[in-house]
């Protein structure tokens, strides 16, 4: 009988949140027996979490918002890639403490790359300035590309500067929405002020898209509209998913389970 293997998502909120799924759905492949939970922390209570994760056995969890920070101190190493962006996704129990790790980088490279094979020379435009465009930033560098984030004008988050955004988007190849803008949150749901920026990217650029819920943003559909190849934020989070995976239980899914996945949640 083969030993459970005990993960958990925590953030605030989190009840929306795919990983159980997905983390299951790598499982099946490989027969292995897992159990997925998804916990409510707080910044407040995470210290009490991490003492309780120790006792209980956690093989490790993944870290949504807001704790991808708060975490830190309790880590007792980093990979490169967190060490660079300053953030963490992914912790995982090891016998000298906790190990913390980013994947979401190597989430938005697999999904570029599904495009455009070579990224190296290549010149981003990231619109948002938080802790998502950071960890873009550095993956996209790791590449050889070059990434430019644009930050809203003040606290609103709609409010980013659109005359320049036309102008650095049109001498892109890449342009990547990392803001929440559009993502499907209810009524308070905000939206891009306007789209009239995407008339001069080129033809050959792709716009990829965080936010996968909903799958076709209005970005991604008035890019398309365009003639311009849109990527959503699925393929991302699949892929992250499936390298926190191989750090949680050392095990290789086969070639075609990030496909299957995207595919049944597209």
């Amino acid at each position: 009988m083969t030993e459970k293997i005990k993960l958990a998502v925590i953030g605030s909120p989190v009840g929306h949140s795919l990983s159980p799924f997905i983390h299951r759905r790598f499982a099946e492949t490989l027969g292995l027996d897992i159990e997925y939970e998804k916990r409510e922390v707080t910044s407040e209570t995470l210290e009490a979490f991490i003492a309780e994760a120790r006792r209980g056995g956690l093989r490790g969890f993944n870290v949504t918002m807001p704790l991808k920070k708060a975490v830190l101190p309790y880590l007792a190493e980093r990979d490169d890639i967190s060490l660079e962006c300053g953030a963490v996704n992914t912790v995982v129990s090891r016998d000298g403490g906790l190990s913390g790790h980013n994947t979401d980088g190597l989430g938005i490279i697999r999904s570029l790359k599904s495009k455009i094979p070579e990224l190296r020379g290549l010149k981003a435009l990231i619109l948002g300035g938080g802790g998502l465009a950071n960890i873009e930033s550095a993956a996209l560098r790791r590449e050889g590309a070059s990434a430019s984030p644009v930050v809203r004008e003040n606290s609103l988050a709609h409010v980013l500067p659109w005359a320049k955004i036309a102008r650095l988007a049109a001498e892109s190849d890449i342009i990547i929405n990392a803001t929440p803008l559009g993502m499907a949150r209810g009524a308070d749901t905000e939206e891009f002020a306007e789209l009239t920026w995407l008339d001069g990217v080129r033809r050959d650029a792709v716009v990829f898209d965080a936010v996968y819920k909903p799958s076709d943003t209005r970005l991604l559909l008035e890019a398309r509209r365009r003639g311009i190849t849109a990527l959503g934020g699925l393929g991302m989070l699949v892929y992250q998913a499936e390298e926190a995976f191989r750090l949680f239980t050392g095990a290789e899914p086969p070639p075609s389970a990030a496909g299957d996945i995207i595919a049944e949640l597209g």
